[in-house]
């Protein structure tokens, strides 16, 4: 859903975006407002999210009742997003937008952060989040009796070294995680002839996960190559085609690039509101789809604290911090009134 306030005269676009969705993890805490769905729960505050730019579009219409008109100048659009977990929902909405040619001078969203001091506005100089991307990787050999491992095309080897390969980007501005395997059967008899790996790969810039992507590819190529050949050498049997081998690359972000002009915007709010404000050390790893709306304009994703001790994002016990919402609703409205010429 897009809401549009207009303003009395013509000025700069502004976009505040925030996201709907919920996570399939049963909630553990007891309140009366938990969740009624179990094995689903609101454990990554997008709830909250909402209620504040609610209160954004309340204030407004407040605005215009008092005032005539809702914003000083331009327009001011509120983005309430579906899907932002499977980064599905803000792809679909960016296209929409791009096919109606509507456009921002500005975009920001917030989100909120525990672990930070409650009340604190966290910026990151550029990059916000990673880019990621799943990776699937299908290998199919054929299997042979586990008393002849020798004689099977066993892909077991391949995807316990392909493990050891991607540890190579525990390192700044890169990560890989192992996420699922599947190989064989509970058969005892039989050797494994077929398995599906799947894991993810991150990095800081959209460049880098691309090399990554490149470069875990050849490596997928270079074991099953390899494997092959021991199995050739061991059965003399030239007449076999070889692995097969199937990458697909599902649940795929881009990086969420913060513009120095928007950064400088929310600072400079925060700091006119009496909120802390400090910049983070090194990007989120995880990513968000915010990144659709970030190509084209200025924009900023911003936290805000939610306090040391609060249970981190997607816990079982996680509970929005409810004092966020007024300092997310002052920092929209006063975003709005400093970029209004």
């Amino acid at each position: 859903m897009l809401a549009l306030f207009r303003g009395n005269r013509p000025g700069p676009s502004r976009m505040f975006r925030c996201e709907t969705d919920a996570l399939p993890i049963r909630e553990e805490n007891g309140f009366s407002y938990r969740s009624r769905n179990d094995g689903a729960g609101h454990l990554c505050g997008h709830d909250g999210h909402m209620a504040i730019l609610c209160g954004v579009a309340r204030a407004l219409c407040r605005n215009k009742q008092e005032k005539g008109s809702p914003v000083e100048a331009g327009e001011v659009y509120l983005l309430f997003q579906p899907a932002e977990e499977t980064g599905e929902g803000a792809k679909k909405m960016a296209e929409e937008l791009s096919r109606l040619h509507i456009g921002f001078d500005y975009s920001f969203a917030l989100h909120n952060k525990p672990g930070f001091p409650l009340h604190t506005v966290i910026i990151n100089p550029s990059t916000y989040a990673y880019a990621s991307t799943g990776m699937e990787v299908a290998i199919e050999g054929h299997t042979a009796h586990a008393c002849s491992p020798h004689l099977a095309l066993n892909p077991s080897d391949i995807f316990l070294d392909l493990a050891r390969f991607l540890k190579k980007y525990d390192a700044p501005g890169t990560l890989a995680t192992v996420v699922n395997l599947i190989i064989g059967e509970p058969a005892y008899g039989t050797t494994p002839g077929s398995g599906i790996m799947r894991f993810t790969l991150r990095a800081d810039t959209d460049p880098k996960l691309e090399e990554m992507k490149k470069e875990t590819e050849r490596e997928i190529r270079r074991l099953c190559e390899a494997e092959y050949a021991r199995y050739l050498s061991a059965t003399g049997k030239n007449g076999d085609n070889g692995f097969k081998i199937s990458i697909s690359y599902p649940d795929s972000f881009p990086a969420t690039i913060n513009s120095p002009l928007a950064n400088r915007i929310a600072e400079e709010c925060a700091r006119e509101l009496g909120l802390p404000v400090m910049y983070a050390a090194e990007p989120e790893k995880g990513s968000d789809d915010f990144a659709y709306f970030t190509r084209n304009g200025e924009a900023a994703f911003f936290d805000l604290g939610a306090g040391r001790d609060h249970a981190p994002l997607h816990h079982p016990r996680f509970d929005f911090e409810d004092r966020l919402i007024p300092d997310g609703i002052n920092m929209i409205l006063r975003i709005i009134e400093k970029t209004a010429h």
